[in-house]
C-alpha cells in the first residue's frame, strides 16, 4: 500500500471517528500530494542521462 492510499485512509477513518480533526486531515492531504509530486520527480530524474 503506498503512502497515498494510506493518507486517503487514515482521512476516511479520522473523519468517521474525529469530524473535527480538519488540521489533521489537511496535512495528510499535503503529505499525499507531497508523495504524488516526489514519484514524478522521481520518473523525471530517471528519465535524465548524464
Amino acid at each position: 500500500m503506498g503512502a497515498t492510499s494510506v493518507a486517503m485512509l487514515a482521512t476516511s477513518r479520522l473523519k468517521a471517528v474525529h469530524p473535527s480533526v480538519e488540521n489533521l486531515q489537511a496535512t495528510l492531504r499535503a503529505c499525499a500530494d507531497l508523495d504524488q509530486q516526489a514519484a514524478r520527480l522521481q520518473q523525471l530524474a530517471g528519465s535524465f542521462r548524464i
